[in-house]
């Protein structure tokens, strides 16, 4: 990041558009993979499931998504770098938010392939 005011809205370097977009599709998917979490344990319904199923929801989720929206983070971060571009806290953060969203879509099953 840089050291003027007017210049940290901005990231500029590869790091920096990669770690904001790998933790914000992260902390999505974790947040809903935590509700999913509480929806299994209340289908469950037995005292052990309340406290076992969002924390495992909470920790295969988060995995799989930080593998998986790391890749795709270094991609639109070599394309950031590679146009004369500094990419915005704001939108850095709403496409970190839309890479967790997809991956959750597709984890929890509700897509739907044409390829069967």
């Amino acid at each position: 990041m840089s050291t003027t005011a007017d210049d940290d809205f901005f990231l500029t370097t590869f790091t920096d558009i990669w770690l904001h977009l790998t933790l914000w599709a992260t902390a999505t998917a974790c947040v809903i993979f935590f509700l999913a979490g509480l929806w299994a344990a209340r289908v469950a319904k037995t005292r052990l499931a309340w406290v076992w199923a969002p924390i495992s929801y909470i920790l295969v989720g988060g995995i799989a998504c930080f593998v998986q929206a790391s890749i795709v983070a270094a991609l639109v971060a070599a394309i950031y770098r590679a146009i004369p571009y500094s990419a915005g806290l704001d939108t850095t953060s709403g496409l970190g938010v839309g890479i967790g969203i997809i991956f959750v879509y597709f984890h929890l099953g509700r897509s739907d392939f044409i390829h069967r």
